[in-house]
């Protein structure tokens, strides 16, 4: 219960303070969500939270993150912790960056922890924009020394843009792949969102999925997504979603959604989801980290992007 108090009062503090100095946000979000899957071998049940928000003054911006999963399997509880700081700083069409992200992971008595600290450079002209990054990690355990990629993206539209990266595991080691492509497609309209996401690990693994939102008016609309993951050339499992949700108000939303999950190794999986989230923007494409982006892909690869 104290891990749940504390989430609300971090999604409660960035509503009003987003609401009383909405003039110097860049982005704002924040979520809180209940998973149950139920399948031959049990329950999972998954509780979530994470704030995200950026500040900008004048030329500099600051940005920063706090995530928390707990995962409790029967009793055994797991939990992942994780906390991002950064600033940027922009001259021109020009951006340089830097973050520093820490993570936790416990499980019963035995812990773990991870460090990354990542510098970047992008461009944005308004429609087309781009970013150099490298990220160094310092955990041996994690089987590689470091993440560099470069990201390219393209606003159509004000309700449409696409986006592409790839990136290279430096020191991969324990048969870890060391490449990495990212490719997402996103329309946000009045009534209608959706998106498409890609993710190609390697030679070997792939996985796409598309998800959408409908609002049919008065605060209430329909959810739903479809995700699939292959590996050397076969499809090993697939996950479809649908629920729906209600505004509360223009930034703060209420959803349920249903979702079913077939695996090769795992069987047929059921399980759902209740969620609550904030929404004052989210984080430019152009000044997304690296870690930005395979957080990003693989919310969206599990069908529940809205």
């Amino acid at each position: 219960m104290k891990s749940i108090s504390i989430a609300l009062a971090a999604l409660s503090a960035l509503a009003v303070g987003t609401a009383v100095q909405a003039q110097d946000i860049d982005y704002a979000t924040g979520d809180l969500s209940f998973s149950r899957l139920s399948g031959d071998g049990g329950d999972l049940d998954v509780f979530a939270a994470n704030v995200a928000a950026g500040y900008r003054f004048d030329a500099v911006d600051v940005f920063g993150a706090l995530d928390f999963a707990s995962l409790d399997i029967e009793g055994d509880e797991l939990q992942v912790r994780s906390f991002t700081a950064g600033a940027g700083y922009t001259f021109g069409q020009l951006r340089a960056d830097a973050s520093y992200t820490t993570a936790e992971l416990e499980v019963l008595d035995l812990s773990a922890d991870t460090n990354l600290f990542e510098v970047g450079l992008g461009f944005d002209n308004g429609a087309f924009s781009g970013r150099l990054g490298y990220a160094f990690l310092d955990d041996e355990d994690l089987g590689a020394d470091a993440l560099y990629g470069v990201a390219l993206g393209y606003d159509v539209s004000s309700e449409l843009e696409a986006s592409v990266s790839f990136h290279r595991i430096e020191g991969a080691t324990g048969g870890l792949d060391d490449s990495l492509a990212i490719a997402d497609v996103t329309y946000d309209g009045e009534l209608v969102a959706a998106s498409l996401d890609l993710i190609r690990l390697g030679d070997d693994a792939s996985a796409v999925a598309v998800s959408g939102a409908y609002d049919f008016g008065q605060g209430y609309g329909v959810i739903g997504g479809f995700g699939s993951l292959s590996a050397d050339g076969d499809q090993v499992a697939t996950l479809s979603s649908l629920g729906g949700f209600y505004r509360i108000t223009d930034d703060l939303k209420a959803s349920v959604e249903y979702f079913r999950v077939d695996a090769d190794d795992l069987g047929d999986v059921d399980g759902f989801t209740l969620l609550l989230s904030y929404d004052l923007g989210r984080k430019p494409t152009a000044r997304q980290t690296q870690l930005d982006r395979v957080t990003g892909a693989l919310e969206g690869l599990s069908g529940f992007g809205f």
